[in-house]
């Protein structure tokens, strides 16, 4: 049974904006200051804008200017100002505004717990143990060769200490 081809469906809203490229451009913090800062004021001068989104570096901000495109424009006086996908860009910025999480500590019991619970899977970790293997054999090696004494034969094998012996060790 042939079943035809599909292409993959992206997302859209409204006015024709792809939904994925829409939130990679306002995953950054200063993307998304400039948009509410243009929402706001309804327009703003090049410097006003960058007081507002807080950039002291003017080539950071520029090029975040350059990524929204699609979302600003300038007009014949210099002032910035929000294009209709700007207007649902920033719609969409107060509707789902950003998580300010702050960051928490673990105490002492919690890291105990988190390494009580990870021991376990590293224990059963077979490439663990094997990589623990080959690590003591290497550092076993060099003490095989310490063995090495006068009277081993110069054919590469000692009978008396039953090794094989690099002739690179001198005898």
């Amino acid at each position: 049974m042939h079943v035809p081809h599909r292409k993959k469906r992206r997302s859209k809203m409204a006015n024709g904006v792809d939904f994925e490229s829409f939130s990679d451009v306002l995953k950054h913090p200063i993307r998304r200051r400039i948009i509410l800062a243009l929402n706001a004021s309804k327009s703003l001068t090049y410097m006003g804008l960058i007081n507002a989104a807080e950039v002291a570096n003017k080539g950071k901000f520029n090029y975040h200017l350059k990524l929204l495109a699609d979302l600003i424009q300038k007009d014949d006086q210099g002032r910035y100002t929000l294009t209709e996908k700007g207007m649902l860009a920033a719609q969409f910025l107060q509707k789902f505004p950003e998580k300010n999480t702050p960051p928490t500590t673990l105490c002492m019991t919690d890291a105990a717990l988190i390494g009580l619970a990870c021991f376990p899977l590293v224990a059963a970790n077979p490439f663990l143990w094997i990589g623990l293997l080959l690590q003591a054999q290497k550092m076993t090696a060099p003490f095989s060769v310490l063995m090495v004494d006068s009277h081993c034969s110069s054919n590469n094998f000692c009978s008396g200490h039953g090794v094989f012996v690099p002739r690179s060790i001198p005898r």
